[in-house]
C-alpha cells in the first residue's frame, strides 16, 4: 500500500502542514499561534505511528489541550462531536450572559442575541451595540415564548 493514500498518514501530513506552512488556511489557527509538532513527529512517521497507532475509523487527530502542541502526551483519536467540544474558546466572542455571543467576522461586529434552544430551534433575535441591550432582547424575547406569543417548533 501506497503511505501517502493511508488516513493516517495523511493525518501526519495534514497536522505538519497545519503548524510548519504559511500557506495552509488552517495555519494562522496552529503554527501562526505558536502550535508546533514535538521533533520526533516532525522528523519520522514511524515514531508518529508508534505513539498514536493506527487511526481508527471516523476518527480525527487531536490535541486534548488546544493551547499545546502535537506530541504523545496530548494527542489522542477523537470523533468529530468530541473535537467539538474541545475547542479553544475564539477571543472576546463569550458574553456573561447566556444566549448572547459577540460576532466578530464581516462587518456586522455586534452583539447577538438569539433565543437558544428555547423554541426548538436557535433563532438570532438582533444585532446590538452592547452586551447588556442584547442580553435585554433574550430576556424580552423569554417573556414573549412563555407567554405564548413566540410559536415553538412543532406549534399549531
Amino acid at each position: 500500500m501506497i503511505l501517502s493514500k493511508t488516513r493516517l498518514y495523511n493525518s501526519w501530513q495534514n497536522m505538519k502542514s497545519r503548524c510548519n506552512n504559511p500557506n495552509n488556511p488552517k495555519y494562522s489557527y496552529y503554527g501562526g499561534r505558536g502550535i508546533s509538532v514535538c521533533k520526533e513527529w516532525m522528523k519520522s512517521f514511524k515514531a508518529f505511528k508508534e505513539d498514536m497507532g493506527e487511526r481508527p475509523e471516523g476518527m480525527t487527530l487531536d490535541r486534548i489541550d488546544n493551547d499545546k502542541n502535537y506530541e504523545p502526551s496530548n494527542c489522542k483519536w477523537s470523533t468529530w462531536s468530541e473535537q467539538m467540544k474541545n475547542r479553544r474558546d475564539k477571543l472576546k466572542t463569550r458574553s456573561k450572559y447566556r444566549h448572547v455571543t459577540y460576532n466578530n467576522r464581516g462587518r456586522t461586529k455586534r452583539w447577538v442575541a438569539h433565543t437558544g434552544r428555547i423554541c426548538g430551534t436557535n433563532t438570532t433575535l438582533g444585532y446590538y451595540m452592547t452586551e447588556e441591550e442584547a442580553h435585554e432582547a433574550v430576556i424580552y424575547a423569554g417573556d414573549f415564548i412563555e407567554k405564548g406569543y413566540y410559536p415553538r417548533k412543532g406549534a399549531k
